[in-house]
C-alpha cells in the first residue's frame, strides 16, 4: 500500500507468484504470476483504476511443449460509463503465436 499525500492518491499493489509446480506423474509443469495495481485519488471516485497483469506458463519437456500466456486488463470509469480494455498474448517457445485486444464501454445505470 502506498499513499501520495501531494497527489492525494492511494495505491495498492498485490503480486502473487506461484513459482513453477511440477506434476511428477503427468510430466506437466505450470506456474503463474499476477500483478494487481489499484489506485484512486481523494474526492474523485472516477479516478479509480484497476490494472491487472497475469502471466501463466505451461510446460511438458518430454513433449516439447512450452506455452506462456500474458493477459492484461484495465478498468476505469467516467461519470456515465465504465471502460474496460483487455489484451492477451500467447507464446510458444517464446515466439508470439496469437494476440488479441478488446475494448468495451458500459453505460453506468445509476439510481
Amino acid at each position: 500500500m502506498e499513499r501520495d499525500d501531494v497527489l492525494g492518491e492511494s495505491r495498492l499493489t498485490v503480486v502473487a507468484d506461484s513459482g513453477m509446480i511440477h506434476l511428477t506423474e503427468l510430466g506437466w509443469e505450470h506456474g503463474s504470476v499476477s500483478r494487481q495495481h489499484y489506485s484512486i485519488r481523494d474526492g474523485d471516485p472516477n479516478s479509480g483504476k484497476i490494472d491487472l497483469h497475469w502471466t501463466m506458463r505451461f510446460r511438458r519437456p518430454d513433449a516439447d511443449l512450452n506455452v506462456r500466456t500474458e493477459t492484461r486488463s484495465v478498468l476505469t470509469s467516467t461519470p456515465t460509463e465504465f471502460h474496460f480494455t483487455a489484451e492477451m498474448e500467447v507464446f510458444e517457445h517464446e515466439e508470439k503465436t496469437y494476440s488479441k485486444t478488446w475494448s468495451k464501454s458500459y453505460n453506468r445505470e445509476l439510481n
